[in-house]
């Protein structure tokens, strides 16, 4: 996987992927936490 500086779309499309996984995984965390 290369950064490449000249397609700044690429890397707001992979920062809003991580920021998403991190965003559900603390919700499912959450759910899990109530659910007990």
């Amino acid at each position: 996987m290369e950064m490449t500086a000249g397609s700044p779309s690429v890397f707001v499309f992979f920062s809003l992927v991580t920021i998403g996984r991190n965003r559900l995984t603390a919700y499912g965390f959450m759910l899990i936490q109530l659910s007990r």
